[in-house]
């Protein structure tokens, strides 16, 4: 290996392992191996490998004193979906749209998920041991805070609120993860190199047939929902579940559209980039509103979904 292509490998990798160890930062984490893919396979495959060995040995310095090492295989897990993820989706799927293709991935995510359930049965004792270890320590920290929230907070009750959580919206948060990654990896090497960069529109097409996983999953959610205060269950645990998921990112997706429509007319009606930035900081703020969030949600993936039947080139 040549010696520039070892420094570059070496400083993505140590950016990679930095930001996903800094917590805030934590979300940017795979951009670095996204900008390692714009520039070949085998940066990007040494990129990822030297990545989890440095994010693995510095998890696993932080977690042993503290009893803890369970969380390893959480860790390994996630590094593997998303190494896999970027790969593929810029490797193996290039002629198919972006979405579908973060799709695909995140299908194939959810059958490995699926598949490693057994495994997860028998780690989940020592899961569930290294949350206990964790909260003795924060009890032992602060004894005087929240001793009867203490009492009835355990390492077995945050398992199953993070499974339940990770249930009903895990693959949303890692399609959008990867979707994200991709995107802002994809920029920053436009800028490097003086690209100009597609517009959100049309970087973001969405087939005909896409309609389809967010109608008849809605329409079977909202039903299960009706049976449900009726006292009867259409859909078990695990499919409502995947039903849940993939409203969400149709949906999701459909609000991208959305928003590339909307910066679109603004860019037709002359609006300056000063505003438009500022618009967009305004909607990031709403997206983290309860009860705003949603109504945003519907608003914008209303108008993705809408261009199926208006042509807004035309207006």
């Amino acid at each position: 290996m040549e010696t520039g292509q070892f420094r570059k490998i070496t400083g993505l990798s140590l950016t990679t392992a930095l930001l996903y160890n800094l917590g805030i930062l934590s979300p940017f984490f795979a951009v670095p191996l996204q900008v390692s893919a714009e520039d070949s396979r085998s940066r990007f495959l040494g990129s990822a490998l030297f990545s989890a060995v440095l994010i693995m040995a510095f998890r696993a310095a932080v977690l042993k004193p503290l009893g803890a090492l369970g969380f390893l295989y959480m860790d390994g897990f996630i590094l593997l979906l998303v190494a896999a993820g970027l790969y593929i989706c810029n490797f193996e799927l290039k002629g198919w749209a972006l979405p579908v293709r973060i799709a695909a991935v995140t299908a194939g995510a959810a059958v490995l998920s699926m598949l490693f359930l057994p495994l997860a049965g028998g780690l989940k004792d020592q899961i569930i041991l290294s949350l206990n270890q964790v909260l003795g320590i924060s009890s032992g920290l602060y004894p005087g805070g929240a001793a009867g929230e203490d009492a009835l907070l355990s390492g077995e009750t945050l398992f199953l609120l993070f499974m339940d959580i990770a249930g009903h919206s895990g693959f949303v948060w890692y399609f959008f993860f990867i979707a994200f990654s991709l995107w802002l990896g994809k920029n920053i090497m436009n800028r490097k190199y003086g690209v100009e960069s597609e517009t959100d529109k049309e970087s973001w097409e969405l087939p005909e047939f896409w309609i389809w996983f967010l109608f008849i999953p809605l329409t079977l959610y909202l039903l299960d929902r009706l049976m449900e205060m009726r006292g009867f269950e259409i859909l078990g645990r695990i499919p409502s579940y995947g039903v849940s998921n993939i409203v969400l990112i149709a949906s999701g997706c459909y609000a991208v559209r959305g928003f590339g429509m909307i910066k679109g007319f603004m860019n037709k009606k002359g609006i300056s980039v000063q505003m438009q930035r500022l618009l967009l900081m305004s909607a990031g703020f709403l997206v983290v509103m309860p009860g705003v969030n949603l109504a945003l949600l519907i608003l914008t993936a209303g108008l993705g979904v809408s261009e199926l039947w208006v042509n807004y080139e035309n207006i």
